[in-house]
């Protein structure tokens, strides 16, 4: 029973950080179009959430529990898709205190760096149990 929570909770965190790693986007492509998201509100508003909830990946994961053995192959990368995330928030608000567009790009490019890893975990869940169904 319990490892169905986990399951389901595990599934959903991948859900929602590929698309707050999508709204981190927002954040540009490069040095201009960050200087652009610097000062959009609605630009802004979204990464805020995004980049706050990526500060507490690690500590929700954990929240979780162990997973069942058939479901550690997702542990991993999605450990190290966290670990990315966080990483990114930290970039994120030191480009909000300095009000600087290069880092913020920054902030999006480590924010994006977990979106492969995101898709190996989220990949590594949908094994053979799910096949049967």
């Amino acid at each position: 029973m319990l490892q169905r929570y986990w399951l389901a909770n595990t599934r959903q965190l991948i859900a929602t950080l590929e698309a707050y790693v999508l709204l981190a986007a927002n954040g540009g492509a490069n040095v201009a179009t960050a200087r652009r998201a610097i000062s959009n509100s609605s630009d802004l508003y979204g990464m805020v959430i995004a980049y706050t909830y990526f500060e507490g990946c690690h500590k929700l994961l954990t929240s979780f529990g162990p997973p069942a053995r058939a479901d550690e192959a997702a542990a991993a990368p999605l450990g190290s898709a966290c670990t990315k995330v966080e990483e990114a928030a930290a970039i994120f608000r030191r480009a909000m205190t300095r009000n600087d567009p290069r880092i913020l790009l920054s902030a999006t490019r480590a924010a994006l760096a977990a979106e492969p890893l995101l898709v190996r975990a989220r990949s590594a869940l949908a094994g053979p149990r799910d096949r049967r169904r």
